[in-house]
């Protein structure tokens, strides 16, 4: 508030502001007089038409004194120059507003009383001196419900376009799988011939994808192309696959080793899944006659089931408005399975299940789901681990360092990624335990299952634990740089191929030797002037490489000593590529290409990070010497989960 405290209040015209003993301030303008005693620690002072509020020390009460006294005056003088509005949108069937003279009526229910056959109660308010109160015209009214009825065909028609492009990702993915996985087991014939109809489908989804410049009709005219193509594939999958899968074949279960149920709601709940499921299980945590185990502990996600719904829990909380019976049939399925199969960790997405929590609550913050069902009813005895805690899904619900604590009291045993509130939160949980909110019962069960898990993975049998005084010198071996390296080089994603080769003679690496392409790494210190003199460092060169870094904080996206807005910055790139050829790196999260222009780009590679590795990979696939292997992990920028353009 301090901040807030500085800026002056201006007076308009047709507006007097007299300063009184005791801090007692009269303002006066055409709407009326409005009186208030202020701190008597704050000094007002009037310059010229700016009233100025100081404060006699930067202590934190005479801080936040300081801002509330000067919102506290510019609302005094907003009300007497020009008042206030409230809107109030009323949004359904059978809802209406009526205005009739000075009387406002209300209709906010059944036209007739339930069970009674009366009329509904009608709430009625009358105008008075001060306050005015308005309804739109039936003109107005019939504008928004076009625009709203034009925005949603247009938003069917893109979600269908994404639907059907992601059915046919998805099942090009499943083929690509399979046929890798039986790879020895195939008739070569059978082999080619699902070759050609992936090869074909992969080339149809992508090109579609590539003319961003399209019109969305464009895009839903080659709809039936691409169904006829998921439609072979998921035959081929079914019929010519299956033969030699020796579990008799498994269709649509999403199963892999980092994401066993990956769309629950597509899980066919047969003898097939449960028979691979505890082969998956075994093959990872081990415990199985003649399975060696990879030394690891699967976890599923995400608890209850986070298939069947088309909103992303990084942006909003998605609803699953299923009844018990099929959320038992379809969602919770291959979570009991996998539990009665000794499955050690659960993770929980963050999901509204009015049939499982008819409050709204979220199901990582959800006692009734984690506890009452997961542990109790289903029986899990594992680890309860949450989905990144500052997702919007779940962030938005209370305050940020509220929720890991909330999460805890419903029964998770490990709290991942509480944003940048980490520090309160774990200040909360010890002040819940100590106030008694939190048991030490309660506290020893989720360490005593952590514990459990460790030495069942073989971590605490003689392993010296880290000490964190050489903790770089202990984790940063050659082996573990070298892997975390490999791991970069296969996330790189390519979201929009540049116009120039990036292998062979006339690629962007020789362009950059030559000059003819130049690189620049923007500032994280953000500003216009640090903007001005990269854009300044590569004009003239046909190319501009820019590394875009990840500028992260709190309240705007963007790190602390930024003086800029976010959509100033991305404006700012996206001009830039409307004057140059700019291939941007994206060394943040993809949600980035949600607020830049995609088709101003000349190509777009995102490495997710700016450390170093991350930095060495994007720079090693624009060098032509890997390819971009990665995938979005995400939708973003109007393209799907999935997404490639590699």
């Amino acid at each position: 508030m301090s901040r807030i405290g500085r800026m002056p209040v201006v007076i308009p015209a047709g507006v007097t502001v007299q300063i009184g003993e005791g801090n007692h301030i009269t303002v006066k303008g055409p709407l009326g007089t409005l009186e208030r005693t202020f701190n008597e620690r704050m000094s007002f002072s009037i310059e010229g038409n700016e009233v100025h509020v100081t404060r006699p020390t930067d202590e934190k009460q005479d801080k936040s004194v300081h801002g509330l006294s000067r919102a506290l005056l510019q609302d005094m003088v907003t009300g007497v120059s020009q008042g206030y509005q409230k809107v109030l949108m009323i949004i359904g069937v059978g809802y209406k507003a009526v205005k009739t003279g000075k009387t406002l009526q209300l209709f906010l229910g059944h036209s007739l009383m339930p069970g009674t056959g009366l009329p509904q109660e009608k709430f009625i308010m009358q105008d008075t001196d001060s306050i005015k109160l308005e309804v739109p015209s039936e003109d107005e009214i019939k504008k928004a419900v076009d625009e709203a009825e034009k925005y949603a065909a247009e938003d069917k028609k893109r979600k269908e376009e994404i639907e059907t492009i992601n059915q046919a990702d998805s099942l090009i993915y499943q083929t690509e799988k399979t046929m890798t996985d039986m790879a020895d087991k195939m008739d070569p014939a059978d082999k080619a011939k699902l070759n050609g109809i992936e090869s074909g489908a992969e080339v149809n989804v992508q090109s579609n994808w590539a003319e961003t410049n399209v019109a969305s009709d464009s895009y839903i005219a080659n709809k039936p192309d691409l169904s006829v193509y998921a439609e072979k594939v998921s035959n081929a999958v079914e019929n010519d696959i299956a033969v030699f899968d020796s579990t008799g074949g498994i269709k649509d279960t999403g199963v892999s080793s980092v994401n066993l149920v990956h769309d629950a709601s597509y899980v066919h709940t047969d003898e097939n899944f449960t028979t691979l499921l505890k082969t998956k299980l075994e093959g990872i945590q081990g415990g199985a006659e003649g399975v060696t185990t990879e030394g690891g502990a699967m976890t599923i996600k995400h608890f209850p089931g986070h298939g069947d719904t088309d909103v992303d829990s990084h942006k909003a909380l998605p609803t699953l408005p299923f009844d018990r019976a099929r959320l038992d049939a379809m969602e919770l399925y291959p979570f009991q399975e996998a539990i009665n199969q000794d499955v050690w960790m659960v993770m929980v997405g963050h999901l509204n299940v009015p049939a499982l929590d008819p409050t709204g609550m979220p199901s990582s913050l959800s006692y009734p789901i984690i506890t009452k069902l997961l542990k109790e009813e289903m029986g899990f005895k594992g680890i309860v681990i949450t989905d990144a805690l500052g997702m919007k899904g779940v962030s938005t619900y209370m305050p940020a360092e509220l929720v890991p604590l909330a999460s805890f009291k419903a029964g998770s045993d490990v709290l991942l990624m509480p944003a940048q509130s980490w520090h309160r939160s774990i200040k909360n949980v010890i002040k819940a335990v100590k106030k008694g909110e939190i048991s030490r019962e309660r506290l020893d069960e989720s360490v005593r299952k952590v514990l459990k898990m460790k030495e069942q993975l073989g971590l605490l049998d003689g392993t010296p634990f880290i000490d964190p005084e050489n903790i770089y010198e202990d984790t940063e071996t050659k082996e573990v740089v070298d892997f975390i390296q490999e791991i970069c080089d296969a996330s790189v994603t390519m979201v929009k191929r540049p116009s120039v080769a990036l292998k062979g003679e006339g690629s962007l690496n020789e362009l950059i030797k030559s000059g003819r392409a130049k690189e620049v790494v923007l500032d994280k210190r953000m500003s216009l002037a640090s903007l001005d003199g990269a854009k300044a460092s590569v004009a003239g060169a046909e190319y501009a490489v820019v590394y875009l870094p990840e500028l992260r904080a709190p309240k705007n996206d963007f790190n602390s000593y930024s003086n800029m807005k976010p959509e100033e910055i991305y404006g700012f790139l996206s001009m830039w590529a409307r004057e140059q050829k700019v291939i941007l790196a994206i060394m943040n999260n993809p949600y980035v290409l949600d607020k830049i222009d995609l088709k101003a780009f000349d190509g777009i590679v995102i490495g997710y990070s700016s450390v170093d590795q991350n930095m060495k990979a994007v720079g090693k696939v624009l060098a032509g010497e890997i390819d971009a292997e990665g995938v979005l992990p995400v939708s973003a920028g109007g393209l799907p989960n999935g997404f490639s353009a590699k």
